[in-house]
């Protein structure tokens, strides 16, 4: 039977965007290669703030099925 998770993976805050996607890229094969997981979806998560939602990325939301 196959169970659906999340796993969440933050951007450094400050940190260049360039490198915070490389980061992030490299955290999603190895989290792959060493759970043999299957990548639904991944969603681009934003800070919020009391009257919206910020224009900065604060981390992906990896969502994954595993067996």
């Amino acid at each position: 039977m196959s169970q659906i998770g999340a796993t969440w993976i933050p951007f450094f805050k400050g940190g260049d965007p360039d490198v915070n996607e490389a980061n992030a890229v490299e955290a999603i094969n190895t989290m792959v290669a060493e759970s043999h997981v299957r990548v639904i979806s991944v969603e681009t998560v934003y800070q919020p703030k009391w009257h919206g939602l910020s224009k900065v990325a604060f981390g992906l939301r990896v969502w994954h099925e595993s067996k």
